[in-house]
């Protein structure tokens, strides 16, 4: 290969000038960094990213790009077999190491370069990264992971792309009752699934004034913990 992912991380930190980098992380940080906490987060502007990036970043960034690499190979974890969702907790955990583990011995990316590598994937676009986009809707599982938010604003512009993977992500977290998961696909419910019944709406509504109740009396605000709770949750999944 022409360049390496390293080569796309070290282009990123790498400006003509220190002048340079000062006003274009500045502007970055005004313009484009994304705003996590609120409840309507303002995300990254996709045309002020070129702006404010080093050129020689967006040279390699544009080289993986129309590159023939598969989209799977720009994610810092793999696909999990089916059978990972139904495993206990201590089962996912033993799998999901080993699997990473001989993921990146083959050369994919750490969570570091996942933001790069996010925008290789942005940048390729439906319909060519239909095949990954269950792997997108997966990066709803931590707003810490780098590139979450920018995937996040991707599906958001794409909403209709996404319902089913959405759903299906809804019942993944349930199997593994993640609640960090549910909580970022909760909050753009009705943002990717327009076409929601009322009877979701609903449920919905009614999930969300759990949390609030819940953490108001100072109790578990565990949706899993509620057979109510679970209810609703399998609705949102239909």
């Amino acid at each position: 290969m022409k360049y390496t992912l390293e080569d796309l991380y070290e282009a990123g930190q790498t400006y003509d000038s220190e002048e340079e980098k000062e006003q274009k992380c500045r502007r970055w940080n005004d313009e484009c960094d994304p705003v996590i906490y609120g409840e309507e987060s303002e995300l990254i502007v996709w045309d002020k990213v070129d702006e404010v990036r080093p050129k020689k970043w967006m040279e390699i960034r544009d080289y993986f790009a129309s590159s023939d690499l598969p989209n799977e190979f720009f994610f810092f974890y793999p696909r999990f077999p089916a059978a990972y969702w139904d495993m206990s907790f201590r089962e996912r955990c033993e799998c999901s190491s080993a699997l990473i583990d001989e993921w990146r011995a083959s050369g994919h990316p750490v969570k570091g370069n996942m933001w790069d590598c996010a925008y290789i994937l942005i940048k390729r676009g439906l319909p060519r990264i239909n095949d990954v986009k269950d792997l997108i809707m997966q990066m709803f599982q931590d707003a810490n992971w780098p590139g979450f938010f920018e995937f996040r604003k991707f599906v958001l512009e794409n909403p209709d792309a996404f319902v089913q993977e959405m759903k299906e992500s809804l019942r993944k977290a349930c199997k593994t009752k993640d609640d960090c998961w549910v909580y970022w696909l909760l909050k753009d419910y009705l943002r990717i699934n327009r076409n929601a019944t009322e009877e979701q709406k609903e449920a919905l509504s009614y999930l969300q004034n759990f949390q609030k109740f819940a953490r108001a009396k100072g109790v578990s605000s565990s949706y899993f913990k509620s057979p109510v709770c679970m209810e609703k949750l399998m609705l949102l999944c239909e």
